[in-house]
């Protein structure tokens, strides 16, 4: 209980060390390791060890109690997080076979299958984390991407917008959904979308580029060059934006100022191959 307490309260440091205690004097405490492992997860997520440290924890909780759906779960996100899919996989599909209602290890199941291109497995796995909690946002967002993959729009938009619903202030969603829109060429509803993502997190450049790239298809070029601008207020060393400005500054003939935004990306990004064509 302490451990837990200091972990409540962010002192992740005294909450490890609790925890240590704890299995010190039970050495085959099962919860003690698992909250161990997401103490030790939390520090590396900090810059303080490394991503893989918690899985040899989570692994001794496991061999103590093997039906242990929350730890296969975390170890499962560990696996994710380093690119080990098929471990991934594995850990996942444990956590529901242990616990089939778990709606968060079955959204990341479909996280998993879609990074391994098995898209169908993937939609079927956030449908049932959505049969479980109906109000499941980002299983909806997710479904959405999936059919961007299967290049089925029309369905993609219908979640999306059915992520919305649930969440009106999902950033992440309203991005989506303008992506599809201008895949579309329904370029007016992409604006909308865009906008209302940037209103809801103003501070992240990517929605500016997307929005400016939009004006451009459009033809409002000083519109563009404002999202472009803006978006570089957040990051000055986003290429994309440093590119895409210097490509409106060129359809505006301001030349001169066109070649400093390609040499500015090319000096970040030494191989762009976008910005070289551009000079």
């Amino acid at each position: 209980i302490k451990g837990a307490c200091y972990a409540g309260l962010g002192e992740l440091g005294s909450a490890v060390k609790s925890y240590e205690k704890a299995i010190a004097i039970n050495p085959n405490y099962a919860r003690a390791y698992f909250n161990l492992g997401n103490a030790i997860h939390e520090l590396s997520l900090q810059g303080f060890g490394h991503l893989d440290d918690p899985i040899n924890i989570y692994e001794k909780s496991l061999s103590i109690d093997p039906n242990y759906a929350e730890a296969h779960n975390n170890l499962g996100n560990i696996f994710k997080d380093l690119g080990r899919l098929d471990e991934a996989l594995n850990s996942f599909i444990e956590a529901v076979r242990i616990r089939p209602n778990y709606a968060e290890a079955l959204y990341s199941l479909g996280v998993v299958f879609f990074d391994l291109g098995q898209f169908d497995h993937a939609i079927d796995s956030y449908q049932k984390a959505i049969e479980i909690n109906p109000n499941f946002a980002h299983a909806f967002n997710n479904i959405g991407n999936t059919y961007i993959e299967k290049d089925k729009l029309d369905l993609a938009i219908e979640f999306y917008q059915k992520a919305l619903k649930i969440n009106s202030n999902y950033s992440e969603a309203h991005n989506n959904l303008g992506n599809a829109y201008k895949q579309l060429g329904k370029l007016d509803h992409a604006v909308e979308s865009y906008k209302k993502a940037i209103e809801i997190n103003p501070n992240y450049p990517a929605l500016h580029n997307n929005l400016g790239s939009v004006y451009r298809e459009l033809g409002q070029l000083e519109n563009a060059l404002k999202c472009y601008s803006k978006g570089l207020t957040y990051n000055s060393e986003f290429v994309d934006l440093l590119n895409n400005l210097g490509v409106v500054l060129h359809d505006l003939g301001q030349l001169d100022e066109a070649v400093q935004q390609y040499e500015k990306a090319i000096s970040i990004k030494p191989d762009y191959a976008e910005a070289y064509n551009n000079l």
